[in-house]
């Protein structure tokens, strides 16, 4: 505590009494690294709390505390790499409630599991018979609840496990007339206002809604988030006939459904919805944000204003997509693989869609492809390309005085209780309604499957044994479901001249591969491609090219042989064979390089990480690898690239060079020590220009330790910021910055709307040799203000250079330049991020040699060894091992005095 005394209105010189004497920082910083301090942490306000990365097991709390209830207010609450297992049965509610205003929660994993370590459940009958370890929900609550008010969730992952019953879906009710009780377990719940989900997952995998809204969720933000369930073909049910298995208890009829039989033509999937709204009064945005395979994809049919836009639903069971009166579903796209594309419920209006339907050439069960009741909609469908689809199905009108654009060969079916519709289709029409205006349109479609041998896509088969097809996005197909054994066929594909193959795979298991064999399943064999892990069926890499291992010419009838332990193996996009000289080479930069598929190399070792993954080692200076005929000629621009390396030395640097060990240099990226040769971390290297053409790529290792590093992996992107550079000396215009996180442009020359937790990046800032004393910003607030930190290389992990803390300036675009001390001496050209607290707006900044001895103004930190004036015992300035001053010796009655 400090007590400040006027000494004279003239000079305004500041008495510090030294009696209890603390200095602290606008926002206490809080490391946590257990679930118990984490617990008690987020109950306190304005902190930035930062979780230990690690692995964390929800029964580390005790059996009586296992609800994490985030009821502080303006945190930022940091879980980057925190993984937290939760035993299914360890909590029987809510486990994580944000109940505080104005959080920010970055990153975190939550991962319901079962204690035998199932992850997909495949024998329902047993599944359901374990009430305690295995069907063992929340009693319907959601993993996650949000009541609070301005709270953003940015990069979080649920994995939400556990419910009774599970493997039937809606089959037995929803509610409290069902037919075997309910345990349902969700996964987001948000009942406050002014909420914010981004970059989240839920990988729903219980009896429960993935994403609901309820209460007063008003102006609730869905952005860039994915949810995806699981479905089941109902005819598995009739393999259940153990006398307690439910489809026998229910004598294989649907209860809720006039007791029909079971069907065998239908897939139901086994959650609830994906994004859904119930009454609310306010208003919900749904953008870029993608729903598979859950119940209802996203269904915005009941409450207040609802806009979906950019969006994706897929293989949902009961409707891909639906809104309220005045509901907008715009730039989105859908498929009618197992339900409709798009329905409305309760006689809805006024609605302004625009879908791409994307083909479904496997659908299933007696459904349309959209059914329009309800009146006065603006509707437009457009459509991907793909091949036609096999099962003849309508788009059913029965409402009135819609206005609907068809541009699909799908028919329309103007129903005998439509009228007045204003219809213009490709795709026949067939009118039973009266007064409709008709309008058919001539359009030509784009099939695919004209597979070429260096562009086989994997679900244009010609035969196949075992396996499905599902939707990758909006225009391509995957094999799926793939088991060992399974197999695909492609007729009469001419492979002269081709020595090499690769695929495009998404897998979840280490050690499956993919057989190429001739005219048969067991015919010769051309070659074999090891899968590589890429952490899920829906995560697509390409895999080694590999070269064949018998001479083909001619056309041949082609096989493709699935190989592998486990229930799924991976799924499969495409295929390519192709005619390459080092066939180890990666030539397209879109994809990452495996460090060991090298075409040439001097002084490096290869190491085994797993079955099919190797890392290069035994890495000294001048050795290298490459990597030839990478084409960098297309539409992307790449000017970055990021190593996944380890070291347990000093490490080095990579110099990429093109042609030679001496050629042209590319760019370059520097490895430190990462505490172990088996800590493997990412480390990033740029240049201001892209690479562009064709390069043999050499990857030149140059440094002094005797081994320098291990590296897994290369990968080339789009760095912005490597393009950008600033001179330290001259104002920096915000809206200059070159990425950001949450702040927005405001008449074209400051930014505004900064919340706690934003921040922008000025890359490659020029400092000189000469360092800075001083750092200017010009800021304005209406409100109590905020702070500013200045921070190296990371907008939070960085180093601290300089920081203000602003009050209220009175207005939004009443700026006040704030002038303060730099904290440390800064050289040379740095990576500068701004990081933000509270509320204010930012017009400029500029970095200068003007000396400060003390404080300029009350709300700048005041360093006490840099003061203008002592009495009493203050000892001389010691320097802590930071390089912190401290002042010591002090008693009471001391002070020191700081002027202007």
């Amino acid at each position: 505590m400090y007590h400040i005394r006027k000494v004279s209105a003239c000079y305004k010189t500041v008495l510090f009494v030294i009696a209890l004497f603390s200095l602290t920082s606008a926002k206490a910083q809080t490391v946590v690294n257990s679930l118990a301090a984490l617990r008690t942490a987020v109950q306190l306000s304005n902190q930035t709390i930062v979780m230990t990365p690690g692995n964390y097991n929800w029964e580390d709390l005790s059996s009586n505390s296992r609800i994490v209830t985030f009821s502080g207010s303006n945190n930022t609450i940091v879980l980057t790499d925190v993984y937290i297992k939760v035993p299914v049965g360890c909590v029987s509610e809510s486990y994580l409630d944000l109940s505080g205003n104005n959080n920010t929660i970055i990153g975190g994993e939550f991962e319901d599991t079962y204690r035998n370590g199932m992850t997909e459940v495949t024998d329902f009958s047993a599944y359901n018979q374990d009430r305690a370890n295995q069907a063992h929900g929340l009693g319907g609550d959601p993993v996650l609840r949000i009541g609070g008010t301005g709270n953003l969730v940015q990069g979080l992952k649920l994995t939400v496990r556990g419910s009774f019953p599970y493997g039937y879906g809606s089959t037995y009710g929803i509610g409290a007339g069902n037919t075997f009780g309910l345990n349902k377990r969700c996964g987001i719940l948000i009942n406050g206002i002014s909420n914010t989900l981004d970059s989240v997952e839920v990988q729903q995998r219980a009896f429960g809604h993935g994403i609901f809204m309820q209460g007063d969720a008003d102006k609730t933000v869905i952005k860039n988030t994915y949810v995806e369930g699981r479905v089941r073909a109902t005819k598995e049910m009739y393999t259940e006939t153990n006398t307690y298995d439910l489809p026998f208890l229910s004598n294989y009829q649907m209860p809720f459904d006039d007791y029909r039989a079971l069907p065998t033509d239908e897939f139901h999937s086994l959650c609830e919805d994906g994004i859904r709204m119930y009454s609310i009064p306010g208003s919900i945005t749904v953008e870029n944000c993608t729903v598979k395979k859950m119940r209802g994809g996203i269904r915005l049919y009941l409450g207040g204003d609802a806009k979906v836009s950019n969006s994706t639903a897929i293989d949902c069971g009961l409707t891909n997509y639906n809104t309220q009166t005045g509901g907008e579903i715009i730039n989105s796209s859908g498929n009618f693989t197992y339900t409709t594309l798009l329905n409305y419920r309760l006689n809805r209006k006024n609605t302004k869609v625009e879908l791409t339907i994307l083909p479904s050439p496997n659908a299933t069960g007696p459904h349309n492809i959209a059914d329009i009741d309800g009146g006065n909609h603006n509707i437009v469908f457009h459509r991907a390309p793909g091949p036609l689809d096999k099962t003849e199905r309508a788009i059913v009108v029965t409402g009135s005085g819609s206005t609907i654009v068809n541009e699909t060969e799908y028919p329309i079916l103007l129903e005998s209780t439509s009228s007045g519709n204003t219809i213009t289709s490709c795709g026949p029409v067939i009118d039973k309604g009266s007064g409709n205006n008709v309008t058919l349109s001539d359009c030509i479609f784009d099939l695919l499957c004209a597979n070429t041998p260096g562009d086989i896509e994997a679900e244009c088969y010609d035969n196949m044994s075992g396996v499905e097809t599902e939707l990758i996005d909006n225009n391509n197909d995957a094999v799926s479901n793939i088991q060992s054994g399974d197999w695909i066929s492609f007729n009469s594909i001419d492979l002269t001249n081709m020595n090499a193959v690769k695929a495009i795979v998404g897998a979840v298991v280490e050690d499956a591969s993919i057989e190429i064999r001739k005219g048969s399943p067991s015919g010769d064999l051309l070659g074999t491609i090891p899968v590589p892990y890429t952490g899920s069926l829906g995560m697509y890499e390409k895999t080694s090219t590999i070269a064949l291992d018998d001479t083909v010419t001619g056309t041949s009838d082609i096989y493709l042989v699935f190989l592998g332990t486990g229930d799924l193996l991976f799924n499969l996009d495409e295929i390519s064979f192709t005619n390459v000289q080092c066939f180890q080479s990666a030539l397209d930069p879109i994809y990452p390089f495996e460090a060991e598929n090298f075409c040439d190399s001097s002084g490096i070792s290869l190491e085994a990480r797993s079955t099919f993954n190797q890392s290069i080692s035994d890495i000294s200076d001048g050795d290298y690898v490459v990597f030839k005929n990478v084409d960098f000629s297309g539409d992307r621009n790449y000017n970055s690239i990021e190593v996944f390396a380890s070291s347990n030395s000093a490490g080095g640097t990579i110099e990429v060079r093109s042609g030679s060990v001496d050629g042209a240099l590319l760019m370059s990226v520097e490895v430190t020590n990462t505490g172990s040769w088996d800590t493997y971390e990412t480390f990033i290297g740029g240049s201001p220009t892209d690479i562009e053409g064709m390069h043999d790529l050499y990857f030149v290792f140059k440094g002094t330790a005797e081994q320098l590093m291990k590296i897994d992996r290369f990968y080339f992107s789009d760095d912005q910021c490597a393009r950008s550079s600033y001179d330290a000396y001259s104002q920096i215009q915000a809206e200059d910055y070159c990425d950001m996180n949450g702040v927005q442009l405001y008449e074209d020359y400051y930014l505004g709307s900064i919340q706690e937790g934003d921040w922008i990046r000025l890359s490659n800032v020029d400092f000189t040799s000469i360092a800075p004393l001083s750092v200017k910003f010009s800021i304005a607030s209406a409100s109590t203000g905020g702070y500013v930190n200045v921070m190296l290389d990371h907008p939070l992990e960085g180093t601290l250079i300089a920081s203000v803390v602003a009050p209220g300036t009175g207005g939004w675009t009443k700026w006040e330049e704030f002038l303060v001390r730099m904290e440390k001496d800064i050289t040379g050209v740095q990576d500068v991020y701004l990081y933000f607290g509270g509320g204010i707006n930012l017009n400029w900044i500029q970095f200068s040699d003007e000396f400060i001895k003390g404080p300029t103004n009350p709300y700048e930190r005041f360093e006490a060894e840099i003061n203008d004036g002592e009495k009493g015992t203050v000892a001389t300035a010691t320097t802590d091992v930071d390089g912190n001053k401290e002042l010591g010796s002090l008693e009471n009655g001391d002070y020191i005095m700081f002027s202007n």
